[in-house]
């Protein structure tokens, strides 16, 4: 007991000594910095950021060795970071008409500058003129608008000699087919616009035409088949073509042959005028409470989207109901119903005689069920009364349909045609 004693005295004593040659060399720096202090005002400055640096240190050596020791009880207390589910669909919705007030409600910068800029352009008319006179025709490029521009100059230099038609290439639900038909119908109104359109507005035109092609480079007439059959009517010499283009990689559109026949002279029309017009009529994710079922898909571009990701039967498939579809349609249906339809059992029929695999009715129900999904494909009574989505009548049992116009389906056989025979 007294040996233990007496071990504990030496140990206390010998910490005390080394605390007071602690503290004795502590002083000995601190007298040293003071007579440096002395000397120099600045030295003592920097003595005491030291001296301050040293205490912070020796703080955080204190606090580092409280973290490490009480690590784990914080680390049990903290909590996960969460990762975000916000998503662009969770952004509130606009309707057609929030959008259109919107657009309508853009300030016009710079008005009075972007005025005599479209003035400017308005003097080359002449220009313009001459050079459809002398077998020319006119693309326009440059950012802004130039709708104003083109239909001006349509209506002021062009409509006392020819007949002028307006093609918004725009429009998301054009297609080129119905561009034929309207010149078809202006040309010759009696003649049936069954078979070659093409080969029929060759024959039958005779009078001197003008095209005012807003768009020319839009998703819908910028296809290959588009250019080459649009250019082709370019080298009619009665037809007379104003377009504009507004995408920057425009000119790749044309190749040697297609600039030969679309003959161009370009010109400079940078307006900065708003793309008002051809924005509204732009699908995007933001506008709701459409009415057709284009829109609520996604447009055209959404169609694509979802067929390019099918399987090469299903894209056949999807291709064999727009053909039986299309002929049932009229000119001016902006949506498929149920009377351009086809009942399941008939479908299993078509598609024995085509894509055998599908000839199954259960691989031909899961396949509908995806196109059912995606809205692709609507199912109704056959009772004409446009039965519920899903239901199945007594009567003529289920009828099957593509919720689309005939120039929507038009453009998606036109793009299916390619992605079946690739």
């Amino acid at each position: 007991m007294r040996i233990t004693r007496r071990l504990a005295r030496e140990i206390a004593e010998g910490e005390s000594k080394r605390l007071i040659a602690r503290g004795i060399q502590r002083n000995q720096i601190d007298d040293g910095a003071e007579e440096s202090s002395e000397e120099d005002e600045e030295s003592e400055d920097e003595n005491e950021d030291e001296e301050e640096e040293e205490e912070e240190t020796g703080q955080k050596g204190i606090t580092l060795t409280v973290s490490y020791e009480n690590f784990f009880q914080h680390s049990a207390k903290k909590k996960k970071s969460s990762t975000s589910n916000n998503t662009l669909s969770q952004l509130p919705s606009l309707t057609l008409q929030e959008s259109v007030a919107l657009l309508a409600s853009i300030p016009d910068h710079h008005a009075t500058e972007v005025q005599n800029l479209h003035d400017h352009h308005r003097q080359q008319f002449t220009q313009w003129k001459y050079e459809v006179d002398n077998g020319y025709n006119i693309l326009l490029f440059g950012y802004g608008s130039k709708r104003t521009l083109i239909e001006a100059f349509g209506r002021e230099e062009l409509a006392e000699e020819m007949s002028v038609l307006v093609i918004n290439g725009y429009f998301p639900t054009l297609s080129l087919d119905s561009i034929l038909v309207q010149i078809l119908q202006h040309i010759a109104p009696k003649v049936t616009t069954t078979g070659d359109k093409v080969n029929l507005i060759h024959t039958h035109l005779a009078q001197p035409l003008a095209l005012l092609v807003h768009s020319l480079d839009s998703p819908v007439l910028r296809l290959p088949k588009n250019q080459q059959i649009l250019s082709t009517l370019a080298s009619n010499k009665y037809i007379t073509i104003i377009a504009s283009v507004d995408h920057v990689n425009a000119p790749l559109l044309f190749d040697s042959l297609r600039s030969s026949r679309y003959n161009f002279l370009w010109h400079d029309a940078t307006t900065f005028q708003p793309y008002r017009t051809e924005l509204s009529f732009d699908t995007t994710t933001f506008l709701a409470g459409g009415t057709s079922a284009t829109s609520s898909v996604g447009g055209l571009a959404g169609i694509k989207a979802v067929l390019t990701n099918l399987t090469f039967n299903a894209r056949a498939f999807y291709k064999l109901l727009l053909q039986h579809q299309l002929p049932l349609h009229a000119e001016n249906n902006e949506s498929g119903t149920q009377e351009q339809g086809i009942t399941f059992p008939q479908l299993r029929q078509l598609c024995a005689k085509k894509i055998l695999p599908l000839a199954n009715p259960a691989t031909l129900r899961g396949l509908l069920g995806e196109f059912f999904d995606h809205g692709l494909v609507v199912r109704n009574d056959g009772r004409g009364s446009g039965g519920t989505t899903g239901s199945k009548g007594k009567g003529a049992g289920e009828v099957l349909f593509a919720p689309f116009g005939k120039n929507v389906i038009s453009e998606v056989l036109e793009f299916l045609g390619g992605q079946v025979e690739s």
